[in-house]
């Protein structure tokens, strides 16, 4: 079985305003940390620096949906935690993974995204291990992200995966079992998928999706 630290750091600075976040996330550009995750919402500034075992369980996720999308020629690409902001409304995410799925050409060709004029992803990944992410769903409704898959995971139990939608109209994101733009992928499949992954290499874990998607 794979061991690996389960100690994801987040840093709240509250009250910074829109420059001087633009200055935070420059010095950690140029101090080579881009490791490090830097939101920007009402609340202020969220830093969060993930542990390997949060990174594990996103790219399993990112790639069980890539397989789908595949498997049924739906076209997709990903974004991995690319910074996202909105210059007109001063707010700025950068999550664990994020997809395109329904346009997703639009943006290949961009060095840097500004989505008052660039569209969102169609899909955000949130992986949490000792951090809600639920501060930051605030932030992506503002962007205009459409799904927040939310995968919540601890060392010795099988990652759980809740679906967020968020459609113009709508108050606050609400809970479904499938996805809106990945459609016929559920959130009980993806569970499925992750329930062995500390005992797969990257190899077995591909087998297995394409297995359940042929079944």
């Amino acid at each position: 079985m794979l061991t690996m630290a389960d100690h994801t750091e987040t840093t709240t600075l509250p009250g910074v305003q829109w420059q001087n976040y633009l200055r935070i996330r420059d010095d950690l550009e140029r101090s080579g940390s881009r490791r490090r995750r830097v939101f920007f919402g009402q609340e202020g500034v969220f830093v969060v620096t993930p542990s390997h075992r949060h990174d594990f369980v996103t790219d399993r996720v990112r790639i069980a949906a890539q397989e789908f999308a595949f498997r049924y020629g739906i076209s997709i690409d990903a974004g991995r935690s690319t910074t996202l902001r909105h210059t007109q409304i001063q707010r700025a995410a950068e999550g664990d993974d994020c997809l395109w799925i329904r346009r997703p050409d639009r943006n290949r060709r961009r060095h840097q995204l500004d989505l008052a004029v660039d569209p969102p992803p169609d899909v955000v990944i949130e992986t949490e291990v000792t951090h809600p992410a639920d501060p930051r769903l605030s932030i992506y409704a503002e962007l205009g992200v459409g799904e927040v898959w939310r995968v919540r995971t601890g060392a010795g139990w099988s990652p759980v995966v809740t679906m967020f939608v968020w459609e113009e109209g709508d108050a606050a994101y609400r809970e479904v079992r499938s996805s809106r733009v990945l459609e016929g992928c559920e959130a009980s499949w993806l569970e499925g998928l992750l329930v062995d992954i500390w005992d797969q290499d990257l190899n077995t874990f591909v087998a297995t999706v394409r297995a359940s998607l042929e079944g």
